[in-house]
């Protein structure tokens, strides 16, 4: 079984000039089916947001973002965060995890227009963990129920 990968936007960037990649992520936080670019603080875990406003041939990138800054102050080093839609309600969630693989779960609260309180927690979702270190331990959607899963 082979695939074919297409260069999208050109072989371009869709963005740039943020942060280094070890800090960016994509992920969908309002819910209409584009993930937008987030910025995490690689000590503090603070994210901050760009809205993926989909394709804009009037932006050199081809694509729109609009700014909406920090929405999230963070619980400790950005390389410890995860974003993923735990509850399959169509928005990403904040998972920050701990020394031994467990898990931080906020909830993502977006309203479109509101100012602020976009993450709630969520300690019904939490993990103990698997005494695994954090950068091997990811949150994928296996199974096609539309919840991440933790790996």
């Amino acid at each position: 079984m082979g695939w074919k990968f297409e260069a999208m936007n050109g072989g371009k960037p869709v963005a740039s000039g943020r942060a280094p990649a070890s800090q960016i992520l994509f992920a969908n936080i309002n819910r209409d089916d584009l993930d937008d670019y987030l910025v995490l603080d690689p000590v503090t875990g603070a994210l901050s947001v760009w809205l993926n406003e989909g394709r804009d041939s009037g932006f050199a990138s081809g694509w729109k973002f609009k700014e909406m800054g920090q929405i999230a102050s963070g619980l400790g080093p950005g390389a410890r965060v995860r974003m993923a839609d735990i509850d399959s309600d169509g928005y990403a969630d904040y998972i920050f995890l701990k020394p031994k693989g467990g898990t931080t779960i906020y909830r993502n609260n977006w309203i479109e227009g509101s100012p602020g309180n976009y993450f709630v927690p969520f300690p019904d979702m939490d993990a103990s963990g698997i005494n695994e270190n954090s950068d091997e331990i990811q949150f994928v959607d296996i199974n096609g129920d539309e919840k991440a899963d933790y790996m």
